[in-house]
């Protein structure tokens, strides 16, 4: 992503200087274009920070599912084995 800042603001001041606008002109378009990358750049990294936050939040969710599943396979097998020595030796 550095990258492709550094490219973009490179090339704008290359195009800048070749317009040749008056000095006032190039600096409020320097403001703006400079406005302009920050709410890009801003916007972008909410993205990734919302997506990395719900992935985040499914791997948690699973993990938690994955535990339960073996908790009640657990309780099943525990379960099965008892009733095995019941039937086996009643009381």
């Amino acid at each position: 992503m550095p990258l492709v800042g550094s490219s973009w603001i490179l090339f704008s001041d290359m195009l800048l200087s070749e317009i040749s606008l008056d000095a006032h002109t190039v600096a409020l378009i320097s403001i703006v274009k400079g406005c302009l990358y920050v709410a890009v750049t801003s916007l972008l990294l909410y993205w990734l920070v919302s997506r990395y936050a719900a992935w985040s939040k499914k791997a948690i969710q699973a993990e938690i599912a994955k535990e339960a599943a073996e908790a009640a396979s657990r309780a099943k097998s525990e379960f099965l084995a008892h009733m095995s020595h019941e039937i086996e030796e009643p009381l």
